[in-house]
């Protein structure tokens, strides 16, 4: 019944949360969740909100190390991160458009509003086609409550037992860990798509330069893996069969080491750590 309630607006939060950035289903083994590797919770302070940039940038689908061809027609998605004050409080508003490769049709668009010093979800629509969907975070009383626009989708409401944060908005929590070397954490995490929880366990495995825009910078290679987080989850996107200490491959994330203006600290994402798939940043005019 869980599943049933969120499988029309499944297809379309999908595309809202994580389209263009890199997120697929596991099937490379991982080691299991360090022993010692700290939880870190919205709101902890131990995150560096600061480093977060207001931000327009393009990401082109290529293959890695082949750059030269990530200009192909329709390979571009559009990100956008600003902070604004939305029903009086101030929010981080992330915005994500895809649209024809022929013309400025937009294909899907995608919002979500972050609370801009825990990150926490508060607010996510999205568009495509004909369908729409919102999702409200409701941190007074740990609800998720779905509200589907397609004709006969239904309501869906569900508890949660802590604050987590949204999978989709996964670039931007990424983007403010603590990072250093032998970095590991475990992050509660929740995906409105399918109404699924996840530990999140990012772990620094070493650091490259890498060019954006013509120039280069030092980055963080950062190593993602998903496990399951109740025997609920049994249609996960990120695990391999879901349950309990299951382990799935995330991804694999190239994070500034520095800010930069104009400039998101995640810039390049990979589909999955086995894959040579990236989501690519591009600097250029919006």
């Amino acid at each position: 019944m869980f599943h049933a309630m969120f499988r029309a607006a499944r297809a379309v939060l999908l595309t809202l949360l994580a389209a263009g950035l890199g997120l697929a289903p596991a099937t490379a083994e991982t080691p299991p969740i360090p022993p010692t590797a700290p939880v870190l919770l919205p709101g902890q302070g131990a995150f560096e909100n600061g480093v977060l940039m207001e931000h327009e940038v393009f990401w082109a689908m290529g293959r890695a190390g082949q750059h030269e061809d990530l200009a192909a027609p329709g390979a571009w998605q559009q990100t956008s991160v600003r902070r604004m004050e939305s029903d009086g409080r101030e929010v981080l508003r992330r915005v994500h458009e895809v649209r024809r490769p022929d013309s400025d049709a937009v294909l899907m668009r995608a919002s979500i509003d972050l609370d801009p010093d825990t990150l926490l979800p508060l607010v996510a629509t999205t568009s495509r086609g004909g369908d729409s969907t919102r999702v409200e975070y409701d941190w007074s009383r740990h609800v998720v409550r779905t509200y589907p626009g397609s004709e006969g989708a239904e309501f869906g409401e569900v508890s949660l037992d802590l604050a987590m944060f949204e999978v989709g908005a996964h670039d931007l929590w990424i983007a403010v860990l603590p990072l250093r070397e032998g970095f590991t954490a475990r992050l509660p995490t929740y995906f409105a798509s399918s109404g699924t929880k996840y530990w999140a366990v990012p772990r620094v495995v070493g650091s490259e330069r890498v060019q954006v825009g013509g120039s280069s910078y030092d980055a963080w290679v950062v190593e993602v893996d998903w496990w399951g987080m109740g025997a609920a989850n049994t249609e996960a996107n990120f695990s391999s069969g879901g349950g309990d200490g299951v382990a799935g491959a995330g991804g694999k994330y190239w994070v500034l080491k520095r800010t930069v203006a104009d400039l998101p600290r995640v810039v390049r994402i990979r589909t999955s750590i086995g894959s040579g798939q990236d989501s690519v940043l591009e600097v250029r005019a919006p």
